[in-house]
């Protein structure tokens, strides 16, 4: 570039010359190349909301000058704005050729808005609508950019909310389209109290057949605003007994919310019932042989009524009196302060009936002697007593002192007196075993660690068992024989246990110490090569370490360490380890320094000369060769010919050779070329590096220019094998050119063309892909995706992806990037999301069928608890909603319980389960008192008597009581007892009776 002149020069044989001049001006007139990045989107980032930091490239590239720099309108790193920026570069050589290049900048918003709820909300039902509740909520939506966003929700603050949980979904949406979600559950709840409803106070006369209660009819009921069906709860049912006096009945009400009420009223029982004369049974006494035909015989007689109290019975004898041989009749009657009258009578019959006494001692324990073994020897005494007779003796099934075995043995014994009256009665006597067995243990045992294992010791051992009584018993230890046991004191324990129940335990210490050395790693023997730097020694880097089956963090101590100075000669290093308990091991190395590098001849490049006019067919040539070492100094290079000597037109060949006092040797060799052997110069462009352009894409057209010059000859033309102005394809291209003169001497030179690959390669994705959960796990899906690369050099880019196909992607939305980069690191990326749906219904888990008995207090219901709950795969706290709460009240019968599941994406479940509430309270069978009747005057020997017997029931209505006899039957003459009983439909019974006495109108 600029102005040459050239000057050319003629010269005839007889040396006369001329000669002439031009100049040759090369001007700079290609314009730059401004090189732009492609337009860029951007995503505005939260940090800054608005804006994006945005990094970019620009270059400027031109044909001569280097180091021009892009001037744009916007820098690299700059915050831009949100929106569509045009940012403009310019590129200027230093002959002020200029170019220019543009893209944009795009900046999104991509960043969702915040959807904002509150809490959930816990609500009552209010009483003026009983079954919903009017909620007040805020929800709002923010957002980084946009204002005034309204969120949209399926349900609006203020409205009627039904019993029960309700989700309330709310979602914001901004101007460009980003959305966000949130939601929250309102409960209403059902706080209104059932209202319980009792009748008024009530009076009630006690009746003949009751004597003392009175058997009341009364109806309670429940009401309330949402649920139906409540059944009252009371202290007392409907056609109960109740007692003389006033009685106070609470009811109450719950709902299926628990939410309760209650109410009471009074029933006033009045006494109508006569007193009650109580004779003792039938008497029969023995005749004493002090009175001969007689017996004093002592009776009690009493008057109970339902209201008066001290009524006295009056009798036709009195208590101790003397009482003939045979049947007498007493006859009592008894009047309560209202003249309700009674009688009752019994007859005294004097004879020999009472049984002798049998007396035998208490059950007796006895423990089993070391001696006997399995049997105790055991004393014990019984006797026979009798009210006449005496000198009656016990007959039992065995003896005192007797050898008794081992368990429970029943000694029965026997009396009987002269009038073959009779008595038994019986004791057991229980041997037990209570000695202890004996555990016996080894004496304590040292062991060592083992090679193989290094930390433990496998330890034999026998431990047993002994027993008075019991055999095979075995010991059961902490720990069994041939276990491994760990480095140090182990403590086993070991007990026994007879069969009954007897224990005993013994123990001893296993001690497990480390008798294994460590090992010492050495590395092997080490040669070096002592170098100039330290003359005659050399730096060694060598690692020994140490090894333990225990221990760690060993050392290995040397007596030289790596990285030290060695001598010349053979040095033997030494290193040992040793652990924790002082077991030891060491090894060793050898290094070896000597002197092995040979010299280095260097001699000069090949010389070629022209033969000078005044030397005719020779020239002096200097040269000059040396010798290196990497030890040895001063060591001269012996040649075959010396410097600035005449050489002889043609080639001659000077070797050169070097020797250091090892004896190592080097030699080297160069020519010197005599002859007109001037070389022209040929000369290059500096490598041109250039972009390919975009229409072609592969190819870019390059200026050049390649010259000659010869101490000689003139208009020497370059020639290269590529033309200035050709297309050059993508890569580096070598161009050589050469010249050669008249003389055949040639030269050449050589420069680069490098064609970059400046065009970014297109990374594809797929559209964004919807898929299911699959139904093995619940909560991944494995999905196939492809995403390629295209580029318009390189072939066969793979896509990189931060996620790859066929992998499983849990349940939600994950967004894939996925990169492409050319081999010229040009690089392009996008995106798609992958969104697994949750298909898998959650699991609703039910208790098994509940059975139980109604409560005895209330007799109808029971409280049952139990517990139903959800499990999914995906969402947890998810809470099973069934059409009855634990705790709650169930009546008799069966209920169905239903619950079900719903998860957060609306896959349901549902189970179910029966509470089955049994009636155990038993019916209540109602008698008249015993009635007294005369016979009838037509037949004299029966009478027909009138009753009710009647049943009553806490769950069951209509049972009718059945009895032996029915009402209005004949009754033979004497006392007949009638049993009446009942049963409701559970099958539970009661019974009562009463006797029915016939007497002669003759008494």
């Amino acid at each position: 570039m600029g102005v040459t002149t050239v000057t050319c020069s003629c010269e005839d044989l007889s040396q006369n010359t001329d000669e002439c001049s031009f100049t040759i001006t090369v001007k700079d007139v290609t314009n730059p190349t401004a090189s732009c990045p492609n337009d860029i989107d951007a995503d505005a980032t939260l940090q800054r909301g608005t804006t994006a930091r945005v990094d970019f490239v620009t270059t400027c590239s031109d044909n001569i000058d280097t180091g021009i720099q892009a001037a744009c309108n916007a820098t690299s790193q700059s915050e831009f704005p949100m929106g569509v920026t045009t940012v403009t570069c310019s590129c200027e050589d230093l002959s002020q050729n200029t170019d220019e290049c543009s893209f944009t900048i795009t900046v999104k918003d991509v960043t969702n808005p915040t959807a904002n709820c509150p809490n959930d909300i816990d609500a009552d039902a209010t009483l003026q609508r009983g079954t919903t509740a009017r909620v007040d909520f805020v929800t709002s939506c923010s957002d980084n950019i946009d204002t005034g966003i309204q969120a949209a929700c399926n349900t609006t603050s203020q409205s009627e909310f039904p019993m029960g949980v309700t989700t309330v979904t709310c979602s914001c949406e901004d101007l460009s389209q980003n959305t966000d979600e949130c939601a929250f559950t309102i409960t209403v709840k059902d706080v209104t109290n059932p209202t319980a409803s009792c009748p008024n106070d009530i009076d009630a006369d006690a009746t003949l057949q009751r004597g003392t209660t009175a058997r009341v009819d009364f109806v309670t009921t429940c009401s309330d605003n949402i649920d139906t069906g409540i059944q009252a709860a009371c202290n007392a049912t409907s056609q109960s007994e109740f007692p003389m006096g006033v009685t106070t009945v609470t009811c109450s009400c719950e709902d299926l919310s628990q939410n309760t009420d209650e109410c009471s009223f009074t029933i006033t029982v009045k006494d109508v019932t006569n007193p009650t004369a109580n004779c003792p049974n039938d008497i029969d006494a023995d005749e004493m042989l002090q009175r001969g035909t007689t017996a004093r015989v002592d009776f009690v007689t009493s008057c109970s009524d339902n209201t008066d109290t001290g009524i006295q019975a009056a009798c036709n004898a009195t208590s101790q009196s003397e009482f003939p041989m045979g049947v007498t009749t007493v006859t009592c009657s008894c009047e309560d302060l209202s003249q309700n009258t009674d009688e009752c009578s019994f007859t005294i019959t004097v004879k020999d009936v009472t049984n002798p006494t049998a007396n035998c001692p208490n059950d007796i324990d006895a423990d089993a002697r070391l001696q006997r073994g399995t049997t105790a020897r055991v004393d014990f005494v019984t006797s026979c007593s009798d009210n006449i007779d005496t000198g009656i003796q016990a007959a039992c099934n065995t003896t005192s002192r007797s050898e008794f075995p081992m368990g429970v043995t029943t000694v029965t014994c026997s009396c009987e007196d002269l009038s073959q009256n009779t008595d038994e009665c019986s004791f057991t006597i229980t041997v037990k075993d209570v000695t202890n067995p004996t555990a016996n243990c080894p004496n304590d045992i040292d062991a060592d660690a083992t090679l193989q294992r290094g930390t433990t010791a496998r330890v034999d051992f026998v431990t047993t068992c002994s027993d008075n009584i019991d055999t095979g018993i075995q010991a059961a230890c902490n720990a069994t024989s041939q276990s491994e046991f760990p480095m140090g004191v182990t403590t086993v324990t070991c007990s026994c246990e007879d069969l009954s129940q007897n224990t005993d335990e013994c123990s001893f210490t296993i001690t497990v110490k480390d008798v294994t050395n460590p090992t010492a790693n050495c590395p092997n023997d080490i040669d070096a090569d002592a170098t100039l730097q330290r003359g005659t020694t050399a730096r060694v880097d060598f690692v020994t370490s140490c090894s333990d089956n225990i221990d760690t963090g060993i050392q290995a101590a040397c007596n030289a360490t790596s990285q030290s100075e060695f001598p010349m000669g053979v040095t033997t290093v030494t290193c040992s380890c040793e652990d924790m308990s002082q077991n030891t091991d060491e090894c060793s190395f050898t290094i070896t320094v000597k002197d092995v590098t040979n010299p280095t001849a260097s001699c000069p490049n090949d010389i070629r000369t022209d033969a000078r006019l005044q030397r005719g067919t020779t020239a002096r040539v200097d040269f000059e060769a040396s010798c290196s070492d990497n030890i040895d100094t001063g060591i001269q290079a012996a040649c075959d010919a010396t410097s600035r000597s005449e050489f002889q037109m043609g080639i001659t060949t000077v070797t050169c050779s070097c020797e250091d006092l090892s004896q190592n040797t080097d030699e080297c060799s160069f020519t010197i070329t005599v002859k007109d052997v001037t070389h022209p110069t040929a000369s290059c462009p500096n490598d041109i590096d250039t972009d390919a352009r975009l229409q072609n894409g592969t190819t870019a057209r390059v200026d050049f220019v390649a010259s000659c010059s010869e101490n000689v000859d003139t208009g020497i033309q370059a020639a290269c094998n590529a033309t200035s102005q050709s297309e050059f394809s993508m890569g580096v291209t070598t161009v050589t050119c050469s010249c050669e003169d008249l003389s055949q001497n040639t030269d050449e030179c050589s420069f680069t063309v490098t064609v970059k690959d400046v065009t970014h390669p297109t990374a594809s994705c797929p559209n964004d892909i919807d898929t299911n959960a699959s139904l093995q796990n619940g909560t991944t899906a494995r999905v196939d995706f492809v995403a390629s690369c295209s580029d318009n050099v390189d072939t066969g880019i793979q896509a990189a992806c931060n996620a790859t196909s066929q992998r499983k992607f849990p349940v939600g939305v994950t967004t894939v990037s996925c990169s492409c980069e050319d081999l010229s690191q040009n690089t392009d990326e996008c995106s798609f999301t992958i969104t697994v749906k949750d298909v898998t219904h959650p699991t609703a888990s039910c208790p098994n069928d509940i059975d139980t008995n109604a409560s005895l207090q209330n007799g109808t219901t029971a409280r049952v608890n139990f517990e139903a709950s959800c499990s999914d795969n995906v969402d947890t706290g998810i809470q099973a909603a069934c059409n009855a709460t634990s705790q709650r009240k169930f009546p008799v019968g069966v209920t169905t319980v239903t619950c079900s599941c719903e998860d957060l994406s609306q896959n349901t479940d549902e189970c179910s389960f029966t509470v089955t509430v049994k009636d155990v309270t038993h019916p209540t069978a109602s008698c008249p008192n015993d009635i007294d009747t005369n016979a009838s005057l037509r037949n004299g020997t029966t009478a027909r008597v009138n009753f009710v017997a009647s049943c009553s029931e806490n769950v069951d209505t209509g049972i009718q009581a059945a009895c032996n006899a029915t009402s209005q039957s004949e009754f033979p003459l004497g006392a007949t007892t009638v049993t009446c009983s009942c049963e409701d439909l559970s099958q539970n019974t009661d019974e009562c009776s009463f006797t029915v006495t016939v007497k002669g109108n003759f008494e």
